[in-house]
């Protein structure tokens, strides 16, 4: 048994007393490991620069995305402007499906909330998008099924499959924006 003189009082030690305080000791330091990993992850949040909310309900099937789309195509980003409602990118139509000629420049815009489309000068993307009101621009985003074209090619060997056996699935005969003749290469 260890004792020790404070002044007056007289502390023992038992080995029960000694075990209690190496477990609270430990817990203090878990304590503070919890506590410096808690501050770290706050900082790491606050650091970010880039961070992405949209949830769609998964991707939307390629029949149903085609359909609902007023332009389906393969296009390559020329410029991008930044305005204050998004970003506006210039493209050129390598390869069309609906509602664009081949090399066409069509302008398509995305907004800067989360849900916005990616886009990147000079990459070549896989563009479903849609028209508001009669004007020239064209909109598109996350949910839309539009992708950099690396990550769609089984999207266009399924639409270039479609376009050679002229197959036109059920689902597209209540289109609504069926696309002018001529207009499809």
């Amino acid at each position: 048994m260890l004792q020790q003189i404070l002044g007056h009082a007289i502390i023992v030690f038992t080995p029960a007393v000694r075990a209690a305080h190496e477990v609270l000791k430990r817990e203090a330091e878990n304590w503070r490991a919890a506590m410096l990993k808690g501050v770290l992850a706050v900082v790491i949040l606050f650091a970010c620069t880039h961070a992405e909310a949209c949830t769609c309900l998964g991707l939307v099937p390629l029949e149903s995305a085609f359909a609902r789309s007023a332009v389906v195509c393969v296009g390559e980003v020329l410029a991008m402007r930044q305005t204050p409602n998004g970003i506006l990118a210039m493209v050129k139509v390598l390869r069309s499906w609906k509602g664009a000629r081949r090399g066409e420049v069509i302008v398509v815009g995305t907004s800067l909330s989360t849900c916005g489309y990616p886009f990147g000068d000079g990459k070549q993307h896989l563009i479903f998008a849609n028209r508001f009101d009669e004007r020239p621009i064209l909109t598109t985003g996350l949910c839309t099924r539009s992708r950099v074209l690396a990550r769609a090619l089984a999207d266009c060997d399924t639409l270039a499959s479609w376009k050679s056996r002229g197959v036109i699935p059920a689902s597209w005969k209540s289109w609504v924006d069926v696309p002018p003749q001529g207009r499809e290469s």
